[in-house]
């Protein structure tokens, strides 16, 4: 799950279920930085039966949030 928390005080705003156990990262991206997109982890095969969502990626929509864009750059 991800928890979203009040930057201001700190208190739990809301929970986000994920249907995997092990979240390893999130980044908002979409035109308009408003797609919250979660990656999970697949650890052992216990995992893969018991969770077969485990070792996606899945997209959030519609959570009043939006991300701050990166800066560029060129390689």
């Amino acid at each position: 799950q991800i928890l979203v928390i009040n930057p201001e005080n700190g208190a739990l705003v809301s929970k986000i279920p994920i249907p995997a156990t092990e979240v390893t990262g999130c980044c908002f991206g979409g035109a308009n930085l408003d797609i919250l997109y979660v990656t999970t982890g697949q650890y052992g095969s216990c995992l893969r039966e018991s969770q077969p969502h485990a070792g996606k990626i899945f997209e959030v929509k519609h959570l009043g949030a939006q991300g701050m864009p990166g800066r560029s750059v060129t390689l």
